[in-house]
């Protein structure tokens, strides 16, 4: 019986390493060669440690940002940056286009059949329109003036505070995570985790923001956070570079075919990537590799001051989009912008990295983290120091 498997198998590994090898040798192109059976085992195995930055680097290098992903013979899944594929999963094909069975059989017992794990089918759309009524102006402003200023107030500012008098090393990640009232605790933690160490590493960037919260009233109250212009563009740049949520999937509900001509078949996944397309040239220019919140800003007519410009959702999907657009986003905004505004009157939060030029590692599950956690020093702000 082993002879007759061995004369089976020999010859099969023969011709797919002959296939592997040969079009490795003679193809530039970045997108993961397939093979009989396997798909793109061997170039997943090899790049199973940095697959988020493998993924943006093929789409920017596809012309029409989207590839086809062969898991298996017959698992294939499309990964697309292409702002038109993203409005067409979004919005002009929303109903096509589910969280899928996968998705929900895992996530039940943590999500339950609540709005985050629903397609959008009539108990969906109840309970989307019931939850749109807690973010009016009214509840966003008590949000601002009462539970977030309560939580800065009585437990964060005192934390950082005892770290400056005592030099104590924070995971900023961690006390960043730590709030149990957060909406969204993972994902706005996530941002503000990258957001403090990019400003560690631009200090023009910090004495602008710091410079902006200084102009604005100490007390805590909605309009004086809501008008924190740079601020906002500056948490806008930092999570087009570092969303809280890189990757999200759709599952096909039927055939279809995407903008571009890539066709979809009933089940298969498809995945627009927030993280690539934060850094494709063609959406953002040839420096998109640069923290610079001024590609968000104006400059209002014979005046100093700036003027937030709102990007395409379908450009900057890092709040979803279409009927799926995150409810929650203004809250989020207000905030991360409350955080950095109290965080920073105060205090400077450095680095303790061996290396401090040197990026972190960013890793997703669910949502965004920073590897090994943030581990900074927390020093004073003297009182004209921007």
């Amino acid at each position: 019986m082993l002879p007759i498997f061995l004369l089976i198998l020999i010859p099969f590994l023969s011709i797919l390493f002959f296939f592997f090898f040969l079009t490795t040798s003679k193809s530039n192109s970045k997108a993961p060669k397939s093979y009989p059976l396997v798909g793109s085992f061997f170039a997943i195995l090899a790049h199973q440690d940095r697959q988020l930055q493998w993924f943006s680097e093929i789409l920017q290098d596809s012309p029409s940002a989207t590839f086809v992903l062969r898991r298996s013979y017959s698992n294939r899944q499309v990964f697309s940056g292409n702002p038109a594929v993203v409005q067409h999963i979004l919005k002009s094909n929303f109903q096509n286009y589910g969280k899928g069975e996968t998705f929900r059989s895992r996530l039940t017992d943590f999500l339950g059949h609540g709005i985050f794990n629903l397609d959008g089918d009539e108990s969906w759309k109840f309970q989307r329109q019931v939850a749109s009524h807690e973010f009016n102006t009214k509840s966003l402003r008590k949000f601002v003036e009462t539970v977030v200023d309560a939580e800065l107030s009585d437990r964060l500012i005192p934390i950082l505070s005892s770290a400056a008098k005592d030099g104590t090393v924070l995971d900023f990640q961690n006390i960043l995570q730590s709030p149990p009232y957060i909406a969204g605790r993972d994902t706005t933690s996530a941002a503000l985790t990258w957001y403090f160490w990019l400003l560690s590493q631009h200090p023009e960037v910090q004495s602008k923001v710091v410079k902006e919260i200084k102009e604005h009233s100490e007390v805590p109250a909605y309009e004086e956070v809501k008008d924190l212009v740079y601020v906002h563009a500056s948490l806008c740049e930092c999570m087009r570079l570092y969303p809280p949520v890189p990757l999200d999937t759709k599952e096909a509900l039927n055939d279809d075919v995407l903008p571009g001509g890539t066709v979809v078949k009933k089940g298969m996944r498809v995945s627009y990537f927030p993280y690539a397309m934060g850094r494709l040239e063609s959406l953002w220019g040839s420096d998109w590799a640069e923290f610079k919140p001024e590609r968000w800003l104006q400059k209002e007519n014979n005046s100093k001051s700036w003027r937030f410009v709102q990007k395409d959702s379908y450009h900057y999907p890092v709040f979803q989009a279409g009927p799926r657009i995150c409810l929650g986003k203004e809250m989020a905004f207000l905030q991360m912008k409350s955080v950095v505004a109290g965080v920073l009157r105060r205090f400077k939060v450095v680095p303790a990295f061996e290396r401090e030029a040197v990026e972190p590692e960013f890793i997703s599950y669910l949502t965004a983290k920073m590897k090994g956690g943030f581990p900074v020093k927390i020093v004073e702000r003297g009182q004209d120091e921007n």
